[in-house]
């Protein structure tokens, strides 16, 4: 049986729009969410543009706080930790963004971006330190000779690699992707996924993929949860819920996913 490491239980999101000095509309960005992600799992998360992925990641990543209901992680509800105890709650937890020009900093060298995180929660010597990156850049499938370089300086493929590697820094138990593979060609996409199987395997750490993408979580995911307007419309097996989709827009979703053809699933 598989052991419950996230558990996100009826969550409310809302954001506030001003009109003028007096007015203002509440706008519902997340409504009634609840989702669990196991030990080892990877779980997809799909809906067109905002549906309110990403304002979900930001609250399980305790970047936002939700306005109403709970996110347990590992047993322990994340908006009551504090100091220590959410710092080490933090190293459990990593992001990896769509674009990694845009979310890995343009200034630093590759070594500077992979030793940011491990100097934030350990005191390394440098020695140890450059072990540790060097065994990073190894799991992720890039030379040693690319650690004096700047992000500008890769490919989409090998930046995304140093963005995975990057969170895989302090060996988290969750690694929520947003988009990881959509800013690269489909030759890279099928890297980039087979790199992120591989990881999982050797790490044991689960997957939240946040993706438009059906093929993407065909080929990645055990589970799908399907977002329409900040609610879950949908969710199960991956296989189940792509041959036999039952609501209305999973099924326009597949329609619109010319690529995907159903019979392989």
């Amino acid at each position: 049986m598989i052991s419950e490491l996230l558990s996100v239980e009826h969550i409310d999101k809302h954001f506030y729009q001003s009109h003028g000095l007096f007015r203002r509309t509440k706008n519902a960005v997340l409504r009634d969410v609840s989702l669990a992600i196991g030990a080892g799992e990877s779980i997809g998360l799909v809906g067109e543009s905002g549906s309110g992925k990403t304002t979900l990641a930001r609250c399980i990543m305790g970047i936002m706080q939700p306005d109403f209901g709970t996110i347990n992680f590992d047993g322990v509800d994340i908006a009551l930790l504090e100091g220590r105890r959410r710092q080490q709650m933090r190293r459990q937890l990593a992001m990896v963004y769509q674009n990694p020009y845009r979310s890995l900093n343009p200034h630093f060298t590759l070594f500077d971006l992979l030793a940011e995180p491990i100097q934030a929660h350990e005191n390394l010597s440098r020695t140890d330190l450059t072990k540790r990156i060097t065994a990073l850049l190894d799991q992720v499938g890039l030379s040693l000779n690319l650690i004096s370089r700047k992000v500008g300086a890769l490919s989409g493929g090998q930046a995304q690699r140093i963005a995975i590697a990057r969170a895989l820094a302090l060996d988290p138990k969750l690694i929520i992707l947003d988009e990881p593979t959509s800013a690269l060609d489909v030759s890279v996409q099928a890297q980039i996924l087979n790199l992120l199987k591989s990881l999982q395997s050797e790490a044991g750490c689960s997957y939240l993929f946040i993706t438009h993408n059906l093929d993407v979580v065909r080929h990645a995911c055990n589970r799908v949860l399907v977002m329409l307007e900040g609610q879950i419309v949908e969710h199960g097996d991956t296989r189940q819920v792509l041959l036999s989709p039952q609501h209305e827009y999973t099924k326009r979703l597949i329609a619109a996913t010319p690529q995907l053809v159903v019979g392989q699933v």
